[in-house]
């Protein structure tokens, strides 16, 4: 044995640049490293994002406590020079016939040591040596960076996660809240290796913060578009990152090629995938927001309809795209488990799927899929699994919204067809003007007649929810003739459901009344959980006319009998529009206390039900209430909490309750003066978290307030709190939350008790739901 005098180990530490953001990271690495069983860790995550510094930093931090060995292995393309690699790291030098293995088992049972392998995934058929050498030296821990699991006994595998982001929704003034995001303050410290002069302020930290998320807070991301500070501006530099892969270039030139450039590190990786692994990686790019993997399989076959027999083989090819970090697994929900691709790297695969000739295809495959999905669930989207499925669209949305685009162009039926089944949740979400604009082809000539049938229906009852009555009726009563004509009973019952609507907008009452009567008695007909609820709600619109023509005790028998057969259906949604109309009914009738009590009912639906518009038409219902026992504040704050709710939905108010918000509001400005109102009403539009959940907090208007308040307040949430609300409706942990604010997770959970408190709920589910309904997300 000879030993070199030149210490690169000692050189690699030295020169190590310090971590921005990952000090409880680096923290937990470093509890994992010290445990006597420590054995083998491995760092695993995508090109570019910082497993090597992260290294280096633990290897560092650990000089003290023994040897540290680091092994830079990208140099090596073959899996039977690792070993020398290590040897040559150790200045040892082979002297006889002995084999290197024993050798450097010779060497390193010594003492305690720590091996750093740094870019081990190109050389994966060595890691059975790394685990013989373990098994003889019960003192050595070894540290690896992959972008691939080394698949050995005794791995311990720790994920690399991109830099926190800066929270959405800060504004132009939030510079130092901006600040403390770990990828905004790495990009402003690369920006000033470049450009001294560059400081982050109330002019470009929007644009900072918004190139961050667009690279997904990859630190190599993030430092190749810092580098253009040197020439350009922040709005400048984003205005011009789509596509971010060509700017995302000339790296420092001390840096391995695959690591000076963004396209090269995902090409790395790219390159150590099969050609079949390959493919499914380009194809997949056309996914956006992320896909199950019933998506992928779809997504991933050639032909439209694929063979049974070739999942396993895509399941594995799947599991290698994943091991080699450029999909990464986004959690599950209900065993739905979902995968997602960093956006540069999405970029890459849509270069590969580009060039395949492969493209036409993958799109096809992934809107079929996307038309499997809504038409296997239209039944379901009102009735028991509504909640489920309302969930699960709102993940695909992406790629609903992706597969109507391509079918817009190419398979215009295909994009009526989508558009059609999802009428139900473009109502539910508020998406009323983008469900119409997708549907301005629904009622195409060239379609056969049940296609052009239901896609009038869906565009009158959108143009319905836009108070566009006439409008609405003339699609409604062309798709009745066509459902009459095709002697479709379910389809001629939605269409009377419409165009009844239409009447009633139009004010001709009698014509609603026979139209809806029309709707119910083909309802028998029915057999998905949709079309009963559906069914049920018309019954309840039957008692809206009844009351409209003087007739309140015939109108509340038809709310009893609607509402009980929606609670029989399974949907909540609507019980709880059916809650919502009997409590204005029963206010207009003076029953204020059950008013009170349905309200509050649907309010509970509503907002546990991650629905956003009936937040704020229930809040309407609850502020003339709070009228009626003179609580006028708590009606004023109400009053503008859901304005501002009903208006970001683009949802148009039926005659009847707008007569009844311009009553409320007129009889508080004569109450609290036009200015009195007009500042409360404010309060109450910056501020819906805290009016809904002073709501929901009891059906006595003066409870849910925190001690010491009296009715006229509503608990405020201070900036910080309101931040870690909206983080926490996005459902990140308080590890995650601490992470993106740069703050200890005893700080957030703190933070999220006093939520809980001001909010009056006992859960952060709860509290979460309330930011939900005032999106805050």
């Amino acid at each position: 044995m000879s030993t070199a005098p030149r210490n690169d180990s000692a050189i690699a530490l030295r020169d190590s640049r310090p971590l921005l953001g990952r000090d409880g990271d680096l923290r937990r690495l470093l509890a994992l490293l010290r445990q006597p069983d420590a054995g083998i860790v491995t760092l695993i995550g995508p090109g570019g994002v910082g497993k090597t510094q992260h290294a280096l930093a633990a290897a560092k931090a650990l000089e003290r406590d023994g040897g540290v060995v680091v092994v830079s292995l990208a140099a090596i393309a073959d899996p039977d020079l690792v070993l020398d690699a290590v040897a040559r790291a150790l200045h040892l030098r082979q002297a006889s016939e002995q084999p290197l293995i024993e050798l450097l088992i010779g060497e390193l049972h010594e003492r305690r040591r720590l091996l750093l392998l740094d870019n081990f995934e190109h050389l994966l058929p060595a890691a059975p040596d790394l685990a013989a050498i373990l098994a003889a030296c019960p003192d050595l821990v070894m540290l690896v960076t992959s972008r691939s699991p080394l698949g050995i006994e005794r791995e311990h595998r720790v994920a690399v996660r991109p830099l926190a982001l800066p929270p959405r929704g800060l504004s132009h003034q939030d510079v130092s809240l901006a600040l403390r995001s770990p990828a905004v303050a790495l990009f402003v410290e690369r920006a000033r290796q470049v450009a001294p002069a560059f400081t982050l302020g109330a002019g470009n930290a929007a644009a900072v913060c918004e190139i961050c998320r667009r690279l997904d807070g990859l630190p190599l991301a993030i430092e190749l578009a810092a580098a253009w500070m040197r020439l350009l501006s922040p709005e400048a530099l984003l205005a011009r990152l789509d596509p971010a892969l060509p700017l995302l270039s000339d790296g420092p030139n001390d840096r391995p090629d695959r690591l000076r450039t963004m396209r090269g590190a995902i090409a790395w990786s790219h390159a150590l995938l099969s050609p079949e692994a390959q493919r499914l990686f380009r194809r997949l790019s056309v996914f956006i927001g992320g896909f199950t993997l019933d998506g992928a399989a779809a997504g991933g076959a050639l032909a439209p309809k694929r063979d049974p027999a070739d999942d396993m083989a895509l399941v594995r090819r799947l599991a290698a795209v994943v091991d080699a970090s450029l999909v990464q697994q986004a959690g599950d929900d209900g065993g739905a488990r979902r995968y997602v691709m960093l956006e540069t790297v999405r970029e890459f695969a849509r270069e590969q799927l580009a060039t395949s000739g492969e493209q036409q295809a993958a799109e096809e495959a992934r809107t079929r899929f996307i038309l499997d999905l809504v038409e296997t669930g239209e039944p379901h989207f009102l009735g028991p699994n509504e909640m489920a499925w309302q969930t699960r669209l709102n993940e695909e949305l992406g790629n609903i919204r992706a597969a109507l685009g391509w079918a817009t162009v190419h398979e215009p039926e295909i994009a009526s067809r989508i558009a059609s089944a999802l009428w139900h949740y473009w109502f539910w979400q508020g998406l009323i003007r983008e469900g119409l604009a997708w549907l301005a082809t629904g009622g195409a000539s060239a379609f056969e007649p049940a296609l052009r049938a239901k896609g009038l229906t869906v565009a009158a009852a959108m143009r319905l929810v836009q108070g566009d009555g006439a409008g609405g009726e003339g699609l409604a009563a062309e798709a009745v003739a066509l459902a009459a004509r095709l002697e479709d009973p379910i389809m001629e019952m939605r269409a009377w459901y419409v165009r009844a609507g239409a009447a009633l907008l139009q004010g001709r009452l009698d014509d609603a009344a026979a139209q809806w009567d029309r709707a119910i008695d083909q309802v028998a007909a029915a057999t998905s959980s949709s079309d009963h609820a559906l069914g049920a709600y018309a019954r309840a619109c039957r008692g809206l006319v009844k009351a409209l023509l003087g007739d309140p005790d015939a109108a509340v028998a038809f709310y009893e009998e609607a509402l009980a057969e929606a609670r029989r259906s399974g949907s909540g949604l609507i019980a709880l529009l059916t809650l919502d109309d009997f409590a204005g009914l029963l206010l207009d009738a003076g029953n204020i206390v059950r008013a009170r009590t349905l309200a509050s009912e649907a309010l509970r639906f509503a907002v546990h039900g991650g629905v956003v518009w009936p937040v704020g038409h229930v809040l309407f219902v609850l502020a003339a209430v709070d009228l009626h026992e003179g609580h006028l504040r708590l009606a004023a704050l109400r009053l503008g909490a859901a304005e501002e709710l009903l208006a970001r939905s683009g949802v148009m108010l039926v005659p009847p309750v707008r007569q009844r918000i311009d009553h409320t509001t007129a009889m508080l400005a004569a109450r609290l003066g036009v200015t009195g109102l007009a500042r409360v009403r404010a309060q109450g539009r910056a501020d819906p978290v805290a009016v809904i959940a002073q709501a929901l907090a009891s059906d006595d208007p003066g409870a849910g307030e925190p001690s010491g308040r009296s009715e006229h307040a509503v608990a405020p949430l201070s900036e910080r709190e309101f931040q870690i609300l909206g983080l926490l409706a996005q459902g990140l942990t308080d590890r995650e939350i601490a992470g993106a604010l740069h703050i200890s997770r005893k700080t957030v959970s703190n933070h999220i008790a006093s939520i809980r408190a001001k909010l009056g709920v006992k859960t952060r589910t709860a509290a979460a739901a309330i930011a939900m309904a005032a999106q805050l997300v």
